[in-house]
């Protein structure tokens, strides 16, 4: 079971508040920040290559055949790619970070499944709540996302790839 420090921090300086005072609680929780600035003046914090996360404007165009309300949902999104072969592990460690921006960006029941009958054959499927929050997850690509994308598609063969979107339909009421 995880437990979120952000809560039990809140929860004990709640304490230290009800015991100690507010005016108390608030110079000791000062002088706390302080004392930890000061223990790690000197340390070295690595953050990470730095990624462009400004957005990239979509250029493929939605191909909607009919009329969709954005509160219609939710939204079945299907990619399926032709992996190289000799490039295959490459290409899946490239699609997991793709579906890690996925999910980020609003996706849910993000995978990726192997075709059984043509094993160079993979499907990637991802759920997103409404046609509007596709929209807005299309809308928050950024340059990393998109250079991870860039990168899975050089590992599959080249014009392979398609992608088809499914939104939920309900029985029409009689």
């Amino acid at each position: 079971m995880a437990i979120d420090t952000m809560a039990v921090g809140g929860f004990l300086w709640g304490v230290v508040a009800e015991v100690a005072g507010l005016q108390t609680s608030l110079l000791a929780s000062s002088i706390a920040m302080v004392a930890g600035l000061w223990i790690t003046r000197r340390g070295v914090f690595i953050l990470g290559s730095e990624a462009d996360y400004r957005v990239v404007p979509q250029t493929d165009k939605l191909l909607i055949a009919t009329e969709v309300a954005h509160s219609d949902g939710p939204v079945s999104v299907e990619t399926v790619y032709i992996a190289a072969p000799a490039m295959r592990a490459e290409f899946i460690r490239a699609a997991y970070a793709v579906g890690k921006t996925r999910r980020r960006n609003g996706a849910r029941n993000w995978r990726l499944y192997r075709d059984l009958a043509e094993p160079d054959r993979y499907v990637e499927r991802f759920i997103v709540e409404s046609w509007l929050d596709y929209l807005r997850q299309r809308a928050r690509v950024t340059h990393a996302d998109q250079r991870s994308e860039v990168l899975l598609s050089s590992y599959e063969d080249p014009g392979s790839m398609v992608t088809r979107r499914y939104i939920s339909q309900a029985p029409q009421s009689m």
